[in-house]
This record gives structure tokens, sequence and C-alpha cells, in this order.
């Protein structure tokens, strides 16, 4: 399949894509659920689903429990076009 996003890109611990940070808060409606704290500090998010999220990318969590800037290491997509809702779940750790 064709694809627009061909290019592989390489990051080390703790670095990130030069974009801006993707807000993830139930104040702006797209945080699902609470954000949890994984093994070494990772934090793991559920959210509505946005294009401009993928690994490598900053987010910005703020919620009662955790709130910070990251860095995705992973994005698992899942949804469909029947019912429920399109999310994301965003692995990262501290940006």
């Amino acid at each position: 399949f064709p694809s627009h996003d061909t290019a592989v890109c390489f990051y080390g611990d703790g670095e990130a894509a030069a974009d801006s940070a993707l807000l993830v808060s139930a104040s702006k409606g797209n945080l699902v659920g609470m954000p949890s704290i994984k093994k070494e500090g990772t934090v793991e998010v559920k959210a509505l689903l946005s294009p401009i999220l993928r690994a490598g990318s900053r987010f910005q969590v703020e919620s009662r429990t955790i709130s910070g800037v990251y860095v995705a290491e992973s994005v698992a997509y899942s949804g469909d076009n029947t019912q429920g809702e399109f999310v994301m779940v965003i692995t990262g750790s501290p940006a």
C-alpha cells in the first residue's frame, strides 16, 4: 500500500520529534479512563484517536493522578465504524 509518511526516524532515549506536544486531558475531552504508571516510570494512556500522534512524538498528560510531558514509545489503535470510539493506547517515557 502506498504511504504518505515513508520516513523512518530513530530517536535516542528521551529524544522526541520536533512537533508540538499533544495535550491529553479530561478537560480537553480526549482522555479515556485514567492513565497508569507502568514499569520503569513509563505511562500508559488511553485517548481518543489523534492523527498527529505517533511513536517518537511528545504528548502532555493532565489528570488527577499523572501530569507531565512524555515521549511516545508506542501507539496502538483500535475501534470500528459501527460502534464504540476510535481510541489509541499510548505508552511513553518522561521527556
